[in-house]
């Protein structure tokens, strides 16, 4: 699954998160994906069913994972890549 670069910063703006393009979670081996690291777990769900088609957004919720970061927490989506949009 892919999401668009300016979607994924529309979502950790709306909800105060800091958006990480490349995160290698807990268990990955060195592979990335989307993550959010975020103060504030219910307001990034809320970004994503107000940014994202539905569908779009359940499918995104079903791949979240969590890590401490102490005072925030990450939230990523192992799979998820951002795509970068063609500025013709």
């Amino acid at each position: 699954m892919n999401i668009s670069s300016s979607v994924a910063q529309a979502i950790a703006d709306v909800a105060d998160a800091e958006l990480y393009e490349d995160y290698s979670g807990r268990g990955m081996y060195g592979r990335t994906c989307l993550g959010f690291a975020t103060s504030n777990q219910a307001a990034l769900g809320r970004a994503i069913g107000r940014e994202l088609p539905e569908d779009e957004a359940e499918q995104l919720l079903d791949r979240m994972h969590t890590d401490s970061l102490g005072l925030r927490t990450i939230v990523y989506f192992p799979g998820v890549r951002l795509d970068d949009e063609d500025e013709d």
